[in-house]
C-alpha cells in the first residue's frame, strides 16, 4: 500500500509522486490495468490521463465516480447546484475518465428522486449511499466484462431504457489497494 498525501501539494507535485507509485507497483506486479478515483477531488492533467489511455474505449483507463447524473452537473457542488436548479432528480454516475472535467464514456447510472425537504446535507448523505453501491455494482462488472462490453451496454440499454445493474453482478472482481486516501490502484487477471 502506498500512501500520497496530496494536501498543500500542487498538481504536478502530486502527479510526480503518484506516477513513482504507479511505476513502482508496475515494477512488481507487471501491469496496472485501471485506477479507480474515489472522492479524488483533484483535475487530472492530460499528461497523466493520456498515460492510461486506451484508444480502443477513447477514454482513459481510469474509473471515476461523480455526484450528479452526467452531463448534468460536471465539476464541484454538484448536488447543491441540482438543488438550486430545481430538478427532480440527480444521482450518480461512474464513468471512464476523458480528457474534459467529469467528461468520458459513462458505464453506468443511478437516480436519486430529491425530496421536497432536503437540503444540501440530506441530499449529500442519500447520495453518498446511492454512490458507494453503484460504485461496487459498476466496478464488479468491469472488472470482469471489461470496458468496451460495460460502455456499449450502457449505451445500449439507456437506447432501450431496460438496464438493469443487478443483472451482471458476480462475486470476484479482483484486488483493489489503497494507493491514497482517495486515489486505488487495481490489479485484476480477468479483463
Amino acid at each position: 500500500v502506498h500512501v500520497i498525501p496530496n494536501e498543500g501539494l500542487k498538481r504536478e507535485a502530486h502527479e510526480a509522486k503518484v506516477f513513482e507509485a504507479l511505476a513502482l507497483i508496475e515494477k512488481q506486479t507487471g501491469e496496472l490495468r485501471w485506477i479507480v478515483l474515489a472522492g479524488y477531488m483533484r483535475l487530472l492533467s492530460e499528461k497523466f490521463v493520456k498515460r492510461f489511455w486506451d484508444p480502443t474505449l477513447g477514454a482513459s483507463r481510469i474509473v471515476n465516480i461523480h455526484p450528479s447524473l452526467l452531463p448534468a452537473f460536471p465539476g464541484v457542488d454538484s448536488y447543491e447546484r441540482a438543488l438550486k436548479a430545481k430538478v427532480r432528480r440527480t444521482g450518480c454516475t461512474v464513468h471512464l475518465v476523458g480528457l474534459g472535467v467529469d467528461s468520458g464514456p459513462i458505464l453506468n447510472q443511478a437516480t436519486l428522486e430529491i425530496l421536497s425537504n432536503d437540503t444540501v446535507d440530506s441530499l449529500k448523505a442519500r447520495g453518498l449511499k446511492l454512490e458507494h453501491k453503484l460504485f461496487s455494482e459498476t466496478l464488479e462488472d468491469l472488472f470482469t466484462q471489461g470496458a468496451r462490453e460495460k460502455v456499449y451496454r450502457f449505451e445500449r440499454a439507456v437506447i432501450d431504457n431496460a438496464y438493469d445493474a443487478k443483472a451482471h453482478r458476480v462475486k470476484e472482481f479482483g484486488e483493489i489497494r489503497a494507493l491514497s486516501s482517495e486515489l486505488y490502484w487495481v490489479q485484476t487477471s480477468q479483463e
